[in-house]
């Protein structure tokens, strides 16, 4: 899920290249791809710097960075790369004559430089009044044209961008048939949702949809389009035409699949994926959709035979993606990414149904292939509840080493040091020392510290806003953990009882307090 930048970025009119560097690194935590993009550019700080500045969105800086490492007579390669982050800059700041410029002189010194090709084109689409849509149309075809083992993603983008011109130009034959418009904006739709932008997309299916109302796969597109804007009760209107018109289209179950359960409707979700695996029994991504559905469900133990059975097709599946023609550079669908999604989520379910060995191990061999925040989060909760607080303080301080603003580890890791008696609160101040105002759910580490009454601490969870996810039941069961800190177990108990009864299945608090009811009840 893409993550809001930093207000601060939006506050600081001039940037240094260390806040730069900064905005870079929230870049790579909000996409993946950016963090890996970065070049080797040894002896070129101006150059690197420029790169990360582009990558984060600070154009003028960018601009400027690339300019002076371009005078500074440095290698073709880097020069090519120069020239390359500078007309990107251009392109997006809307000044498509100096991209263009750039650009060629990038594929002057480096001429099978696809990003160049990739940014050219598209800055003659820009330039479109100037005639220049057939240029932008052989740029495009020269990305295809490179050698095969050249940039994967970059060719992807290409044949998107390919595809939107071409519509674009069949859109622009006045004299074309109804049925062959509602195709080209079906396409061009298809195009819009590959390159991420909804809003065109959305556009383009509804105009398919106004000249033929029975095209099945303008349903579907658009209500993708939708999903992606978090919109799923549209998007499952229009998944639901789209089947009425075709009752075995396994896109449109998989798709109202997730966004049924994005909408909380994980009964309805696990429905469409068992559609989706009565046409295609060999899908890996259904069942392990219907597995997270049943998961968050409370069906655990389907949730685990759903996530295994994925583990067990999940090279095959990756296969036979790369057979048909998926590129595993732009799919997540594919070899160890897959399995280390499947690992995590099926740790989380054994988790959530207490099964904590097993969590342990299915959260370590996750690990094993990509680590990453969330991961170190569920070992760490499975550390917790096993009563092994210095397991679960190692994997909460993890946990913040790979995202440092992680206020929910913040809080586990305060429980187990206090558990293990090593004095959370003072370790707890001089970690938030500097923080001021930050969002939900920092006022409970607040209300830890003292520095907030409990008559405080609600009427800042009423405050929250819609991004907080349950704030009331974050303040039952983390106040329940505050009185069973203190001694206080009766209030403790009514704590978690009221986080039990108001939280939902997927909160981590609802996990939190039936745990610790369960216990202190014993054993029966």
């Amino acid at each position: 899920m893409k993550r809001s930048l930093n207000l601060l970025w939006l506050l600081v009119s001039v940037w240094s290249p260390t806040l730069a560097e900064d905005r870079y690194s929230a870049a790579c935590e909000s996409h993946t791809g950016s963090c890996v993009l970065l070049p080797p550019i040894g002896g070129a700080p101006d150059l690197a710097a420029a790169y990360k500045a582009r990558i984060a969105g600070d154009l003028d800086l960018a601009v400027r960075l690339s300019s002076s490492a371009i005078d500074k007579g440095l290698p073709t390669e880097h020069r090519a790369l120069g020239y390359t982050t500078r007309g990107d800059a251009y392109h997006r700041m809307g000044d498509a004559g100096r991209a263009i410029s750039d650009f060629t002189q990038a594929l002057r010194l480096d001429p099978n430089n696809a990003e160049a090709y990739i940014g050219r084109g598209e800055a003659y689409v820009q330039a479109r009044a100037t005639g220049d849509v057939d240029r932008a149309i052989s740029d495009f075809q020269q990305v295809l044209r490179l050698d095969p083992a050249a940039d994967r993603y970059a060719k992807h983008q290409a044949e998107i961008d390919l595809a939107i011109v071409q519509s674009t130009s069949a859109l622009d034959d006045d004299n074309s048939l109804a049925a062959t418009r509602a195709t080209a904006y079906i396409a061009r739709g298809h195009a819009y949702n590959e390159k991420g932008d909804a809003e065109r997309a959305i556009g383009d299916f509804s105009d398919a949809l106004r000249l033929d109302p029975s095209r099945t796969e303008a349903y579907i597109g658009r209500g993708r389009a939708y999903s992606s804007k978090n919109d799923y009760e549209r998007a499952t209107s229009d998944l639901t035409a789209a089947l009425r018109l075709s009752p075995d289209a396994v896109d449109a179950y998989r798709l109202r699949g997730v966004a049924r359960h994005n909408h909380e409707d994980y009964g309805g979700a696990v429905k469409d994926y068992t559609e989706v695996l009565r046409l295609d029994p060999d899908d890996a991504e259904a069942y392990h959709g219907r597995g997270l559905s049943a998961s968050y469900n409370g069906d655990y133990d389907n949730a685990i035979s759903d996530l295994s059975e994925a583990l067990r097709l999940a090279p095959r599946f990756a296969a036979r993606s790369r057979s048909e023609g998926e590129d595993p550079s732009v799919t997540t669908w594919s070899g160890d990414v897959f399995s280390e999604d499947l690992y995590g989520d099926r740790a989380y379910a054994l988790y959530l149904k207490g099964d904590y060995d097993r969590a342990i191990d299915d959260a370590t061999e996750a690990l094993r292939l990509e680590k990453d925040s969330n991961k170190y989060k569920i070992r760490g909760y499975a550390y917790f509840f096993q009563g092994q607080f210095q397991s679960a303080i190692e994997d909460f301080d993890n946990c913040l080493t790979h995202r440092i603003a992680d206020q929910y580890c913040l809080i586990w890791r305060y429980l187990a040091r206090e558990r293990a008696a090593q004095e959370g609160v003072q370790e707890l101040s001089t970690t938030i020392a500097a923080w001021r105002d930050a969002p939900w759910p920092y006022p409970i580490l607040r209300y830890f510290m003292g520095g907030l009454t409990r008559d405080q601490l609600m009427i800042a969870a009423g405050n929250a806003g819609p991004e907080a996810f349950e704030p009331l039941c974050d303040v039952a069961a983390y106040l329940g953990e505050y009185e069973l800190l203190h001694g206080n177990q009766d209030a403790a108990q009514a704590l978690f009882r009221a986080a039990v009864t108001q939280c939902s299945r997927s909160n981590r608090a609802h996990k939190l307090a039936a745990e610790e009811l369960r216990r202190q009840a014993g054993p029966h």
